[in-house]
């Protein structure tokens, strides 16, 4: 009778967490549809990008002779008054200039030529924070598809422990049975239970994860993530492995060359008027 109490308990346990860990879904969502959500909404990206769009506004103001300036003076002579002792005295005086500020050739020219690789870092930078932020949804996704499609294995899983805890004690109430058969399924039932609420509890923090990505309402509904299918790889092995080795190569070769422009540049310039 305890065994029988205690197999029910269990499975109204077990039946209320599940009851609690479902949450609302929507229907699945392509990956590409949540690549280009992300560009669009993340705020990140959107900082980015206007950091970049902002310095390309710099070239132009840094490429302008500065504004001209325009002074008056007037200097009164016996009395504080305007133009006092100004018909009378040679000391009293109204003067009216202007000034502009011409700066040395060409320093104009490397502003801006320094502005425009600013600018030109910025929208790499853009690029750079995209790709990685589209390359952790890849991430979660795939993740989050794989817990998915994992959890529907254990859910199955369940419900055949769940058949064989009835079994077992069906038999074990009419003598035909152990109770250490009873035992073992419940508790292979209780580790199911486990791995349920762990994939639950990581299925949770994924979701969590890419709804700051796309700047979703954590309140919002859960991503459901469409069927995976195997990709074939087009490439050999080995032609990818001597692709691998070319583009490591080249890469090296390229950043070596930069190195080697950047130090000529430095000596070309130096001893050269600041700006």
């Amino acid at each position: 009778m305890n065994v029988v109490f205690w197999t029910a308990a269990l499975m109204l346990a077990s039946a209320f967490s599940a009851f609690g860990q479902e949450t609302a879904a929507s229907a699945p969502t392509p990956l590409s549809q949540l690549l280009a959500e992300v560009q669009a909404n993340n705020p990140q990206i959107s900082v980015a990008e206007h950091e970049a769009r902002a310095a390309r506004q710099v070239a132009p103001q840094v490429t302008t002779l500065p504004d001209p300036k325009f002074t008056y003076q007037q200097l009164s002579v016996g009395s504080p008054k305007p133009f006092a002792g100004y018909p009378n005295s040679d000391f009293a005086y109204l003067g009216v200039g202007a000034s502009q500020e011409l700066p040395y050739a060409g320093k104009l020219r490397l502003r801006g030529q320094v502005a425009d690789r600013d600018a030109d870092t910025k929208q790499a930078e853009v690029k750079v924070i995209g790709a990685g932020i589209a390359d952790a949804v890849k991430a979660d996704y795939l993740q989050l598809a794989y817990l998915q499609d994992t959890l529907g294995i254990f859910r199955q899983n369940e419900v055949v422990l769940d058949q064989l805890i009835q079994d077992a004690t069906a038999h074990y109430q009419v003598g035909q049975g152990m109770q250490q058969d009873v035992l073992e399924a419940q508790i292979k039932r209780t580790k199911i239970v486990h791995e349920i609420t762990m994939h639950h509890q990581q299925m949770g923090e994924l979701q969590a994860h890419l709804k700051g990505l796309l700047n979703r309402d954590q309140e919002s509904l859960d991503i459901v993530t469409e069927d995976l299918t195997e990709t074939p790889m087009k490439v050999a092995s080995d032609e990818l492995l001597v692709l691998v080795k070319k583009q490591s190569s080249d890469s090296g070769r390229c950043e070596g060359h930069s190195k080697a422009r950047c130090a000529g540049r430095i000596r070309k310039t130096r001893g050269q008027a600041r700006f």
